[in-house]
């Protein structure tokens, strides 16, 4: 669920009449609610890296998040978590992910 609350962009899609598909993209823009409602999912993600049992899964986690922004739009979310992310990298002690 957190990969999903801290994705960069949403890409429902929706059923219509006539047998017709929507797809939809919506992109995330950083704005303080954002970062207030994302801090606390980083917070989850640091409860959760604590225990030895999901410390692999906090690794898999962070993989797939970095390989999942693009371009300057995304790094801008990106910029106001790196602390968290650094963290993270420190409570699983992982050496293989590095950031700059």
């Amino acid at each position: 669920m957190t990969s999903y609350s801290l994705g960069f962009n949403f890409q429902p899609i929706e059923m219509g009449r006539n047998n017709t598909i929507k797809f939809c993209n919506f992109n995330v823009t950083y704005s303080e609610g954002l970062k207030e409602y994302r801090s606390v999912c980083w917070d989850i993600m640091l409860i959760l890296a604590n225990n030895t049992l999901l410390k692999k899964r906090v690794m898999n986690f962070l993989y797939d998040y970095a390989n999942h922004f693009y371009g300057d739009v995304d790094i801008e979310l990106v910029k106001g978590y790196c602390e968290y992310v650094e963290k993270l990298l420190s409570e699983i002690c992982c050496d293989d992910i590095d950031f700059f």
